[in-house]
């Protein structure tokens, strides 16, 4: 046994096993990956009769729906976001697009002129009557809003009904003997209760409401039928029954019930119809309810998924004893479950796949409807005809105390379109000093690549801010700027599951260069986070403000092309370096379009053994033995393949140094931090005695590189700023020369 396990075999083992890595693991996340992506940033549509929920992978939240002859039309809730109320149309509640919005000004002006992040619209509802479209909606400060057309892609006619405050989720009712109603819920953050269903009645015209006419269809409070924060309610007839949808339990866990009357007026009786139960949609909550021709019906309702927002689903639904059963009953207890992939309705044909819109060339006369600000916003911010084919942002100032983007309105936002994908967009930048312009991810949480005119030229950098909400001051990435060239530059950001943000940026729209790090941006004040662009200019910014052209913005899946091939490894090829306790690999690579790196190593040119996978350019390395040639080869992978790397060598050798964490009778020398590093590291150290130190920095291969300190330092602790200037990146060796004993540590520079 001893014997098998001698030799390169034994010390390729220990190394596996110093790093906790599983061939077995790595190799099944391999195939995991290898899985096929459709070739659309979300496609719900399988093309076989079937669809996969979400069918809408935005933040389209408190979805409504209606049928009108052959066409479904859906509105959803826009809040602050302004165009407002996005209205979205579909031939088979599977593909969409968006076709108009209610309004595109929210009133009242002198409110919504400023970012009112979580007010505004709040839950709308459609119906179709007598020939024309309604639309109903909430503003919890303000009152209930009616939006009315004849075609529901616009013009639409917008105005407040009924004065109020804390009434939400609207929803209007015809009977047959065209009596109407208007049902709806209360925020307890404006009257301090809520899980209260109010039913008033109408005018036939649907624009006078009463405020004495009305009575409490459904409390939640009741301890005989509990239902804590039901809100969110859709009323129909049905076979003589009235129903009343709502959800209850909160969006994030919530579920959703529904009540049934014989009279209009009640009482209602109550019923849980669907709920997360085994699944992994939580929350399955508010929606609608439509019933098609063949005698189906289906249900429309959102998830909370962030940072993404509240995304659609699509639920097959049934009649039991004049009660609906939503989706499907995977855990046995009666009441439905979402389902995630099902037969697609009939609807008697099929039809295209479409998706809302995302990708935008600039080439029209108006806005593309997926874009919306975060205020009412002065047209002169932007134009698309000042420079004809590209969209022009003014350079717009910032407010007087400005501390970072949560209170600006002028940034173009549209909704992250699924759960990972690419941004690239090309932009000219005409700036003044002090401008900025870029491509942003905006949240509470929020990150950009932005691009500043300078008194020494443009610079591109990636700035962040934690909680703008709570006033976070922005901060630019590991404090580092490249300068660009006065031309045009386009501006990448991919986008991974969990809301995770890359930037790069290129010249040529080839070659891209990662800037910054990976930073994750959050939802918006109840809504998802979302993508766009800016360009600002400080407050009182001497001179004309500038502008930048943006010629196209580009929503594509996360990888465009294959990664590049990995190049200038550290240590070189050939090289022999001295190691004590292990030693770091670095390479450079295609990061902009690179996924994950797999690093296989052996003492032998072929088979080569997987030793590590690794997002970034470097893998730590184990204990190794001494006296002996290791071959390494790295491999770059993302969603559209594989490159394969050269085959490297090294012969590893016994340090000259050691590297390790020893005190020695009071002196020491702690790890450098940050480390690795890119532009400046802290090293501290302690002496116990005042006396001579010397710092130095060698390489791997024992030779000298700088020289950092060598002179007298009194007894204590001591801290000394060091700065990369000119040196490569690598790893090197930091010693401490005391009292003739030597220190070591490992520091690595990127």
């Amino acid at each position: 046994m001893n014997n098998l396990l001698s030799g390169p075999i034994q010390r390729i083992l220990i190394l596996l096993v110093s790093y906790a890595i599983s061939t077995v693991a790595i190799f099944a996340q391999i195939t995991e990956e290898d899985s096929v992506r459709t070739d659309a940033v979300w496609i719900p549509d399988n093309g076989d009769g079937t669809y996969t929920n979400p069918v809408l992978y935005a933040d389209y939240s408190d979805p409504d729906i209606v049928k009108v002859g052959e066409d479904f039309y859906m509105v959803t809730s826009s809040f602050n976001c302004v165009p407002g109320v996005p209205v979205l149309h579909s031939k088979d509640l599977v593909n969409w697009n968006i076709i108009a919005h209610v309004f595109s000004n929210q009133p009242p002006d002198s409110i919504y002129d400023k970012p009112g992040h979580g007010v505004g619209v709040w839950a709308p509802s459609i119906r179709y009557h007598n020939g024309e479209f309604y639309v109903y909606y909430a503003d919890p400060d303000y009152g209930i809003y009616l939006g009315k057309a004849t075609d529901p892609a616009g013009p639409w006619e917008h105005k407040l009904v009924q004065s109020s405050y804390g009434w939400i989720d609207p929803c209007p009712f015809w009977d047959d003997n065209d009596s109407a109603y208007l049902v709806h819920a209360y925020a307890k953050s404006r009257v301090g209760f809520n899980s209260i269903l109010t039913l008033r009645r109408m005018s036939q015209d649907g624009e006078t409401i009463s405020l004495i006419d009305t009575i409490v269809l459904f409390d939640g409070n009741d301890p005989s039928h509990p239902r804590q924060t039901i809100e969110g309610p859709k009323m129909y007839k049905r076979n003589g029954y009235y129903y009343v949808f709502a959800p209850y339990g909160g969006v994030a866990n919530g579920s959703q019930a529904v009540l049934r009357a014989d009279t209009v007026f009640g009482p209602y009786q109550d019923s849980t119809v669907l709920e997360r139960g085994s699944t992994s949609v939580n929350g399955p909550h508010q929606g609608g309810w439509v019933e098609l021709e063949s005698g189906e019906s289906w249900f429309m309702h959102f998830q909370e998924k962030l940072p993404y927002g509240r995304i659609g689903h699509l639920q097959p639904m049934q009649w039991i004893d004049d009660w609906p059963f939503i989706g499907e009953d995977h855990d046995g207890d009666g009441i439905g479950e979402p389902v995630y992939s099902h037969s697609k309705p009939d609807v008697g044909a099929s039809f295209p796949i479409m998706n809302p819109q995302t990708s935008d060339k600039f080439d029209s006369e108006d806005m593309a409807l997926q874009w919306q600000w975060h205020s009412n916003i002065d047209s002169s911010c932007y134009s698309l005809s000042d420079n004809s084919g590209k969209l022009r942002m003014n350079a717009v100032e910032l407010p007087e105390n400005y501390i970072n983007l949560w209170d600006v309105g002028s940034m173009l936002l549209q909704k992250l379109p699924a759960v990972e994908f690419s941004v690239i967009t090309k932009v000219d930048p005409e700036l003044n000093t002090g401008e900025t312009t870029g491509l942003l991810a905006m949240g509470i949480n929020y990150t950009y690549i932005g691009i500043t005119k300078t008194d020494t030229g443009l610079i591109v950098r990636q700035r962040q801010c934690y909680n703008a909400e709570g006033k976070g001051v922005e901060s630019t990435i590991v404090n580092m700027a490249y300068s660009v060239p006065d031309t045009s530059v386009f501006l990448r950001m991919t986008l991974s599951p969990g809301g995770k943000c890359d930037f790069s940026y290129s010249i040529d729209g080839v070659d891209y260069q990662v800037i910054g790090r990976t930073v994750s941006t959050d939802e918006g004040k109840w809504i998802g986070a979302k993508v766009g662009l800016f360009c600002h200019r400080p407050f009182e910014n001497a001179g004309e403000p500038g502008y930048a052209d943006y010629e196209w913005f580009d929503v594509d899946y996360k990888y465009t092309q294959e990664p590049g091939l990995v190049h200038s490894p550290d240590p070189g090829d050939g090289d022999s370096i001295f190691v004590d306790s292990g030693i770091q690999l670095l390479w450079d690579g295609d990061l902009a379009f690179t996924d994950s790196f797999y690093v296989y190593l052996d003492t032998q040119t072929e088979p080569l053994i997987i030793a590590g996978k690794t997002k970034s350019p470097e893998l730590n390395l184990g204990q190794l033995e001494t006296d002996q040639t290791y071959y390494w080869r790295v491999d770059a992978k993302n969603d559209l393949g594989l490159t394969r790397g050269p085959v490297w060598s090294f012969t590893a050798k016994e340090a000259v140094i050691g590297i390790h964490d020893l005190l020695l009778d009071g002196f020491s020398l702690e790890q450098n931090q940050p480390n690795p590093f890119s532009v400046e590291t802290r090293i501290r150290f302690s002496i116990p005695e005042t006396t001579q130190v010397k710092l130095k920095l060698y390489s791997l291969q024992g030779n000298l590189v700088e020289v950092i300190a060598d002179r007298s330092f009194n007894a204590g602790d001591h801290s000394i700023l060091f700065s990369r200037k000119d040196i490569p990146a690598g790893t090197y060796f930091l010693t401490m020369e005391v009292a003739n004993k030597t220190i070591s540590k490992q520091l690595v520079v990127k």
